[in-house]
C-alpha cells in the first residue's frame, strides 16, 4: 500500500510539475541585414557661381569678383589649384597643398565649398548649369 501511495505521490508531483512550467517562446526572428549608406549619384557637369570673402578674412586678402566655374567629372574637380574629390555621401575633400585646403559639400543641384589660403577665406556657393 505504501508503494502504491508514494507512486501515486510521485505522479501526481510529476504532472504538477510539469503543468506549472510555461511552454518555451516562439523562434526570434533574425535581425535584418543593415542596409549600406546610398550611394550618392555622379554630379558630373559644369557649375557656375560666385565666391564670398569670409566674415573673418583680413582686409588684405584679395575679394572675388569674378564668377567662378567648376567642371565635374567622375566626380572629381580642380579648383584653386587642389584636385577635389566628391565622396558617396557628397563630402568634398582635398589634399592640403602649401597652406591651401578645400572642404565642402556636393547635392544634386549644387556645390557648396570652403577654400582657405593662409588667413584668407572663401565661401563658394556653385550651383549646376
Amino acid at each position: 500500500m505504501r508503494m502504491k501511495i508514494l507512486t501515486a505521490l510521485m505522479l501526481t508531483g510529476t504532472v504538477v510539475g510539469c503543468a506549472s512550467n510555461p511552454p518555451p517562446p516562439p523562434p526570434m526572428a533574425e535581425a535584418p541585414a543593415p542596409v549600406p549608406a546610398p550611394m550618392m549619384a555622379p554630379v558630373d557637369g559644369m557649375y557656375k557661381g560666385m565666391a564670398m570673402l569670409g566674415d573673418d578674412a583680413p582686409r588684405r586678402c584679395a575679394k572675388m569678383t569674378k564668377p567662378q566655374t567648376v567642371r565635374v567629372k567622375g566626380n572629381s574637380f580642380m579648383l584653386g589649384g587642389l584636385k577635389a574629390m566628391i565622396g558617396p555621401d557628397g563630402a568634398i575633400t582635398a589634399p592640403s597643398r602649401r597652406g591651401v585646403s578645400l572642404m565642402g559639400s556636393a547635392s544634386s543641384t549644387g556645390l557648396d565649398l570652403t577654400s582657405v589660403k593662409g588667413k584668407c577665406s572663401y565661401h563658394y556657393t556653385l550651383a549646376k548649369s
